[in-house]
């Protein structure tokens, strides 16, 4: 069955942490990712996998993540803010890496888009639990006008989310430990 697939097109089936470990290795210019949960391994993983290619000089690299911000989704572990802490550090880390995080409440969509070039739509999210546990499903392709149609079908939800700050983070790390400590 997966031989009628093209070549352009092809199925993801669980785990797929390493088709996204390879899709990063290929990355030039920019990456794209939506997801409504993050967890530190996978943005770590992203990292590593980044750091261990040959820099090329003046060579930047854009990430645009799109995600949502929930103080439940922080408490109950679906997402974790020390991941979104770690790619607002990137830049002062890394001067040849930008970052661009953004949020939009009604964020529930899986998508990856690496240099125009690849792109996987699926159901895992950024998490350990999407990337390596859950039976999760998607597309990986790499036809490049059907992944320009994918970021044109999201750069208006891109426009109207709204741009969050290191400040911002640190103020949800704040309200997150005192409703810790209040629990205890």
């Amino acid at each position: 069955m997966q031989n009628d697939i093209p070549s352009l097109f092809r199925l993801v089936m669980p785990p797929w942490r390493s088709t996204l470990v390879e899709a990063v290795k290929q990355a030039q210019q920019d990456i794209f990712c939506i997801s409504p949960y993050f967890t530190d391994d996978v943005l770590e993983d992203v990292e590593k996998t980044l750091l261990s290619l040959p820099q090329k000089a003046n060579s930047l690299i854009t990430f645009h993540i799109l995600t949502r911000i929930r103080i439940e989704d922080f408490l109950t572990g679906a997402s974790e803010l020390k991941a979104l802490e770690r790619l607002l550090a990137w830049p002062s880390q890394m001067p040849h890496w930008a970052v661009e995080l953004r949020t939009h409440q009604r964020i529930h969509a899986k998508v990856w888009v690496i240099d125009r070039q690849f792109a996987v739509v699926g159901s895992g999210s950024a998490t350990r639990s999407g990337l390596d546990r859950n039976l999760e499903y998607g597309v990986a392709v790499a036809d490049p006008n059907f992944i320009e149609r994918i970021r044109a079908d999201w750069a208006p939800f891109w426009e109207e989310s709204q741009p969050i700050s290191n400040e911002q983070l640190r103020d949800m790390r704040r309200l997150l430990e005192h409703i810790e400590r209040d629990s205890q």
